[in-house]
């Protein structure tokens, strides 16, 4: 018995719930003002791609930099090592592991860049191929190519 009653409960509920979630927002756009888009909620603009390409980017620089700084620790490393072989070798090896951290950093930005590239299909991928230099002269009637930003 309490059974059915918890089943009409939750199926009432669930009614109500629905005729509320099409109902109030149809009243809200049918109303003299119309829907109302809120305004200086400080949040960007942006698609949430941009958003995470950027949050990628900052994070390849980041590593990019923590790449250069063993790199410049390994250096210090070796220099002080006043010729002990083994902080030599070890000084060698975090000097490997820094130029591997800065070579997959590069690595990854340029994978992402091209990923990026592709996805939006804007053809700055690479490949080559002209500027977009037009080749026509004044003296045929044609517009003088220009820098950009002139």
């Amino acid at each position: 018995m309490l059974l059915k009653n918890k089943k009409a409960a939750l199926a009432f509920l669930a009614m109500f719930l629905g005729v509320i979630t099409i109902y109030f927002p149809t009243l809200a756009a049918n109303s003299g003002e119309g829907w109302q888009i809120p305004q200086n909620t400080n949040l960007p603009d942006r698609p949430v791609a941009d958003i995470l390409l950027s949050i990628i980017d900052w994070a390849i620089i980041l590593v990019g930099i923590l790449g250069v700084i063993i790199f410049i620790y390994a250096g210090f490393m070796y220099l002080t090592s006043q010729g002990e072989t083994d902080k030599i070798e070890q000084a060698k090896k975090i000097l490997i592991w820094g130029i591997v951290g800065i070579v997959v950093s590069v690595l990854g930005l340029i994978a992402v860049k091209t990923v990026d590239g592709l996805l939006r299909g804007d053809g700055s991928t690479g490949g080559g191929g002209g500027g977009g230099a037009s080749t026509s002269s004044p003296s045929d009637g044609g517009a003088m190519p220009t820098a950009p930003g002139m």
